[in-house]
């Protein structure tokens, strides 16, 4: 499973959980990358960044489910681009 959590803020050093997406959540791993494509052009031009995990791991040492912080892509994606509601934060630069 692949699990990110994307960040954003005014400046580096104050960034912020915006949402997380989670390959779990999608029926096929093409949905996944389509989500992911879509969710990083949404966050092209705010500072931010994007971070994989964390995982976690079993007593045996085998990775167990990575478990998500916030919001998923989807809430995130609804409320934003969806119904449009205002970012707290304001992009640096339009997106691409």
């Amino acid at each position: 499973m692949t699990l990110y959590h994307f960040y954003w803020g005014e400046a580096y050093d104050e960034l912020q959980l915006a949402f997380h997406l989670r390959s779990a959540d999608y029926p096929t791993e093409g949905a996944f990358q389509a989500a992911e494509a879509e969710a990083s052009a949404f966050m092209d031009g705010f500072v931010g960044e994007r971070e994989s995990g964390p995982y976690h791991f079993d007593s045996t040492g085998g990775p167990r489910e990575a478990r998500p912080d916030g919001i998923s892509w989807a809430a995130f994606r609804q409320r934003h681009v969806v119904e449009g509601a205002p970012t707290p934060f304001r992009r640096r630069r339009p997106p691409v």
